[in-house]
């Protein structure tokens, strides 16, 4: 850095200089100014989940380059407008709250190469960035830089779709009422706490070893309150930029066009079966499934990282993501994030039995289609998980109830690919199957109401496996 000595400027020898930031001060960007400000919020924060917050939000921060950096600047500039907060004044909540909104409502303003090489990776999820070029027409500068922009603006992700039927698991989705009692399991993949399917405010996700499909459910059945479970089946997953605004770089449905597509004739068959796998399957190791469960996470994750995680060879990560894939072992696909510009999910919930979906439904941003099959009745119903720019939610709802009579919606969100580590554990690799006992799967009653003895609030009791 240059020093300044009665006017003049004197340059220091190379190796003693120091790294001169591309901003001077008085132009410092506001990822960096917002940064400092939580430097000084620091030594305040004693909430735990504030600070994880703070993490989490610092974290999104430092991936921003500089050209996103631009966009958040207008962005959180015009947040801080309507928010008509003095920002010296802000507590640190608010602060948090205030950051945590103009994030999640940030997306990237794609242009006409975002949405070729999103197009690429969607018809090829493991396309290289050669074949995005080739595919594309698009230079290699081009592509690598509007590639590594996209990644780091977490605008989409690439995820393994586990084929659980290969895997002698059977995935189901299990409806409760919120009675207090909660399910632990090794088998469990995830659980929500939201509103509005079946007025229910839980949401389990599983994957039971077929074998012991109807232990697992009679044990369910037995000590949840009335549950609805029900069998998942995986359909598809389609991404369409079919209402993006080049001109204006964010989405624009019109609703009005999109309801007479739905009125078309068009449709499509939801069933999609697979190709028998020509390969002689080999036996299944635990390594196998643990690199599986990070593929489902993030299947273009860098090879070596997961080898260091694991503790393996990157080759021997290499070579156990070809033969899990040459085996159909899980399907690759990507979808679109919110930082796309979709920030509305919608659960879109057919009860009858659809054996055709109408294309319009594809036409849609993102689209995901599940079978579920009611593990009572044996009845089947088609499930559709769209998502959508702001502001989409009621427009959509309204046209569908016109058109569909028996339907339900939910914000919940049923999970295309899960596959948690912890599912690892129950694998005899010797034997090849499922590890199972009566305490696979436990349920327990959470205490929340004893004002006497508060410590004993948070108790958690067992009822019975």
């Amino acid at each position: 850095m240059a020093m300044i000595v009665q006017g003049k400027t004197k340059h220091k020898p190379i190796a003693e200089r120091e790294y001169k930031p591309r901003r001077v001060e008085k132009e410092k960007d506001i990822v960096n100014k917002i940064i400092d400000k939580f430097q000084k919020f620091v030594p305040e924060i004693n909430e735990p989940q504030i600070f994880e917050n703070y993490k989490n939000l610092l974290n999104q921060l430092t991936t921003l380059d500089s050209v996103l950096e631009k966009q958040f600047l207008n962005h959180i500039q015009e947040t801080l407008k309507k928010s008509k907060l003095d920002e010296s004044q802000l507590e640190v909540g608010s602060f948090l709250k205030i950051l945590k909104d103009a994030l999640q409502s940030f997306s990237i303003r794609l242009n006409s190469n975002d949405i070729k090489i999103l197009e690429a990776i969607h018809l090829n999820p493991l396309i290289s960035l050669e074949g995005i070029c080739s595919t594309t027409d698009l230079s290699w500068g081009t592509v690598q830089k509007r590639y590594n922009q996209l990644a780091r603006g977490n605008v989409y992700k690439v995820v393994a779709v586990p084929n659980y039927e290969k895997l002698e698991l059977v995935p189901l989705v299990l409806i409760t009422m919120g009675n207090g009692r909660e399910i632990q399991s090794k088998y469990l993949t995830s659980s929500q706490k939201n509103n509005g399917w079946f007025n229910t405010t839980r949401l389990w996700e599983m994957a039971l070893p077929k074998s012991k499909v109807k232990e697992g459910e009679r044990i369910i059945l037995r000590y949840m309150n009335n549950p609805q479970i029900f069998e998942k089946s995986f359909i598809l997953n389609n991404i369409n930029f079919y209402y993006y605004d080049h001109s204006s770089k964010s989405w624009n449905i019109n609703w009005s066009q999109w309801e007479l597509e739905l009125e078309k004739q068009e449709k499509i068959s939801p069933i999609i079966k697979e190709n028998a796998s020509v390969y002689k399957n080999r036996k299944i190791k635990k390594i196998d499934l643990k690199i599986l469960s990070h593929l489902t996470e993030n299947l273009r994750k860098e090879q070596r990282d997961i080898a260091k995680t694991l503790n393996t060879s990157e080759s021997k990560v290499s070579l156990c993501k070809k033969i899990l894939h040459r085996e159909k072992y899980f399907t690759p696909i990507s979808q679109l994030t919110e930082g796309s510009g979709l920030t509305e999910n919608l659960l879109i919930i057919l009860k009858e039995n659809l054996q055709e979906i109408p294309v319009a439904f594809l036409k849609l941003p993102q689209t995901t289609i599940h079978e579920l099959t009611n593990f009572n009745k044996k009845a089947k119903q088609i499930i559709i998980q769209t998502n959508l720019p702001p502001g989409s939610k009621t427009r959509i709802r309204e046209i569908l109830e016109r058109k569909y009579q028996d339907i339900q919606f939910s914000n919940y969100i049923i999970q295309t690919a899960s596959f948690p580590e912890s599912i690892t554990e129950m694998f005899d690799e010797k034997i090849q199957k499922w590890m199972w006992n009566p305490l696979t799967i436990r349920i327990y009653e959470k205490f929340t109401e004893i004002p006497e003895h508060r410590e004993y609030i948070s108790q958690i009791q067992k009822i019975e496996a």
